[in-house]
């Protein structure tokens, strides 16, 4: 039986989750920042968090320019990396040369712990970038799969399974919770906006799950999907952009959808919902069930 938090999905013959990844990077980090000095790991983390926050700017903007969600992420990768290179070239081998280079090695309790901080801050990084690119391709996938007929058989791609491992992973759960990215509403909200591509899958997905129906007969539900611009965004699939939209950030904050947001389950009871089958590894094989209309669900008769 595979494991949901495997982040290969089955490629190999163990488990690869995202808490035994961290655990070994962070080890190695923080022993590396001891042996070599605390000094050059605290800035060249600094380093890190301006390309990070490179990367932040650039996933803000590039929606007006770019519609691929794909293409999106990878400038966004590529622009926090140049910057990371170029700043960690900068502080390390310009401005601060003469004195790193009398600096030695940590020692001591202190030394110690203060090598920890660059390795807790690149773990943190890490479960952002693997989220970030999960939802991303989740999004994209699921917008493709929504429309396929029905018997036809889709394929859950490796980057798009991210997603779902990191929320099957407590530690990534954690740190989701400081994600500057994506919250799990808006994600979720993004996911029922996406399945109108369709229009039989909304009726089948509130047919299927209580919770999912209320979101779908709400009156925030009906506004988002009936505005010109989300519109577009759906059908030309701009979900970058969908999942920066005013109105579905507002929408995600709404008490009355809040609690039926973090209730879905975005990539299981949405997907499962409409798919059936699926051998659990890469390459996730499902097949879309047949469309059933739905009908709202009957209230019982007072006695």
């Amino acid at each position: 039986m595979s494991d949901s938090s495997d982040l290969l999905n089955g490629i190999l013959p163990f488990p690869v989750s995202f808490t035994s990844l961290a655990l070994i990077l962070f080890a190695i980090i923080a022993a590396a920042a001891f042996a070599r000095g605390i000094l050059r790991l605290v800035f060249a983390t600094i380093a890190l968090g301006i390309g990070a926050g490179a990367a932040y700017y650039v996933y803000g903007k590039a929606p007006s320019l770019i519609s691929s969600p794909r293409a999106i992420l990878v400038v966004s990768i590529l622009a926090g990396l140049v910057t990371f290179i170029a700043a960690r070239y900068l502080i390390l081998n310009v401005l601060l040369r003469p004195v790193l280079g009398k600096h030695r090695g940590a020692s001591g309790g202190l030394g110690a712990l203060l090598s920890l901080l660059p390795a807790a801050f690149l773990i943190w990084v890490l479960a952002t970038g693997f989220r970030l690119t999960g939802t991303v391709m989740a999004m994209e996938q699921f917008g493709n799969n929504v429309t396929v007929a029905e018997g036809e058989q889709i394929h859950e791609g490796l980057l798009a399974h991210w997603r779902r491992a990191m929320d099957s992973d407590q530690l990534a759960r954690l740190l989701a919770r400081i994600d500057p990215f994506v919250q799990q509403g808006k994600a979720v909200l993004v996911g029922f906006l996406i399945s109108t591509r369709d229009p039989a899958a909304p009726g089948q997905l509130a047919d299927a799950d209580a919770a999912a129906a209320a979101i779908i007969n709400s009156p925030v539900m009906q506004d988002l999907s009936n505005d010109p611009q989300i519109r577009r965004l759906i059908e030309e699939g701009e979900y970058v952009a969908l999942l920066q939209h005013p109105k579905v950030r507002q929408a995600s904050r709404e008490s009355t959808l809040a609690d039926h947001l973090e209730a879905i389950d975005v990539g299981g009871r949405l997907e499962n919902s409409l798919y059936s089958g699926g051998s659990g590894q890469q390459p996730r094989v499902r097949k879309r069930i047949p469309t059933r209309l739905w009908r709202p669900r009957e209230t019982p008769a007072s006695p």
